[in-house]
């Protein structure tokens, strides 16, 4: 599994949200931070393009909740740039974003960056494995059935095994044993 996570700068004073808050927020009945445990500031709730895989599970995500729709400058077509313009001075302790937790602690760190809790629950990599962090989706390697050539097998194995895993967690990704 992989955790989708939502994120802040991190001079914001709010840790923590639940599903419902985020939903909130994303829906546009909750606008300002002070309503969530934050400074009287209004959120500035960023999106990613419409067929990015960011915002489809975020579409996903918010299920039955209509998500609403941004002003344009909000939408990022870039998953650099949804870090960026959250991170960014001009909206310190005000923006939100979303993305996959690998990207945002691997393939494009940020010091400014801060991953909130979901429900009081950080998605560590333990969290994510034992399932307790809420966000999370799975992970796919796929090869079709009967397929012919013998390395499949043998790139499977390795990937199951240990040397494998530890280069999933390496990568950021969380690795299913240990």
């Amino acid at each position: 599994d992989e955790a989708f996570v939502f994120f802040t700068h991190k001079d914001n004073p709010v840790d923590s949200l639940t599903i419902e808050q985020v939903k909130g927020i994303y829906s546009g009945e909750i606008t300002n931070w002070k309503e969530v445990g934050g400074k009287n500031i209004p959120i500035k709730a960023y999106q990613r393009n419409s067929g990015s895989g960011s915002q489809s599970m975020m579409e996903r995500f918010m299920g039955d909740t209509p998500l609403m729709t941004p002003p344009k400058h909000q939408v990022q077509d870039l998953m650099s740039g949804i870090i960026d313009r959250v991170t960014d001075y001009q909206n310190r302790n005000s923006a939100i974003g979303f993305s996959y937790r690998y990207y945002l602690t691997g393939i494009m760190a940020n010091p400014n960056v801060k991953i909130l809790k979901i429900n009081g629950i950080a998605p560590t990599n333990e969290n994510v494995r034992n399932g307790s962090y809420p966000i999370r989706t799975p992970i796919y390697a796929v090869t079709y059935e009967g397929n012919p050539n013998e390395n499949v097998d043998i790139l499977i194995d390795w990937v199951l095994g240990p040397q494998g895993q530890e280069l999933l967690e390496k990568s950021g990704y969380v690795g299913i044993s240990k």
